[in-house]
């Protein structure tokens, strides 16, 4: 029997509702769903895919089912790491525009096909007009080069850069284009601190602490760890004592009680 669990309206943060970060995180589904499904041509199934999963987001699942398939994508098939904290960080502002190609800055290193040691695309863009641009390396980038970037304006030192977190490939076809700017989301932090703050936590990770924690018969660890962590998050917090914390299992009694004192 599957149990349906009702989430009350305005149950999370405000930010958490956010239609420009539910935006981004959709870019990021389209994009990436069409490196899983190769095969698959016809812009017309692709356009109907699309259009299906813009209509996730409050619409087809729920503000729990949404966020959490996200990380699922993100976590589960690329391990992009920070993916979610700062889509849903609430001290993060974000933003789509046409964004210069010479201000941003690759998150890894982009020298096996570059030839240049550096993550400034300014630098590889003078490198490549000073010696021409090799034709045969643009194949490798031009599928869906027009989706938008992800881009979170980070903190190196005193450097602020403009930091590709996905787009590496859409970013390296435009250089080697000449083009002067691609589509991008750009994530601002708004806070003193940068670092991500109130941020959406996927219930599948409470559920993981709670059960190896178990598995562990580690019971203080566990009450530690998540302790510390719904002070992360109060939707996370909201998630542990509604969806994680339930049911008549001893272990998680007993969580629920020492955490929330029920």
């Amino acid at each position: 029997m599957n149990i349906k669990f009702e989430i009350p309206e305005g149950a999370y943060p405000p930010h958490i509702y956010d239609t420009l970060r539910a935006e981004v995180a959709t870019a990021y589904i389209q994009h990436e769903m069409r490196k899983y499904f190769p095969s698959v041509h016809d812009e017309h199934v692709w356009s109907s895919i699309n259009s299906d999963i813009e209509d996730w987001f409050q619409k087809t699942m729920s503000i729990r089912d949404f966020w959490n398939g996200v990380h699922g994508m993100a976590m589960g098939f690329k391990l992009q790491n920070g993916m979610m904290q700062n889509i849903t960080a609430e001290n993060v502002a974000w933003r789509k525009e046409d964004f210069p190609v010479s201000e941003l800055h690759f998150g890894t290193d982009q020298s096996h096909w570059t030839g240049v040691e550096t993550l400034s695309a300014r630098e590889i863009l003078d490198h490549y007009s000073k010696g021409g641009i090799n034709e045969e390396n643009k194949e490798m980038f031009r599928a869906h080069e027009n989706d938008p970037v992800i881009v979170l304006r980070k903190k190196r030192g005193e450097e602020i850069h403009n930091s590709i977190y996905d787009g590496n490939r859409r970013v390296s076809l435009a250089i080697l284009d000449a083009r002067e700017k691609v589509p991008a989301y750009i994530g601002e932090y708004m806070s003193e601190e940068w670092k991500p703050k109130n941020f959406w936590l996927p219930t599948s990770f409470l559920m993981d602490i709670v059960e190896n924690g178990e598995l562990a018969s580690d019971y203080d660890a566990t009450l530690n760890i998540l302790k510390k962590f719904i002070t992360l998050s109060r939707s996370g917090e909201y998630e542990l004592r509604e969806r994680v914390l339930v049911g008549k299992n001893e272990f998680r009694m007993r969580l629920a009680k020492d955490i929330f004192g029920a």
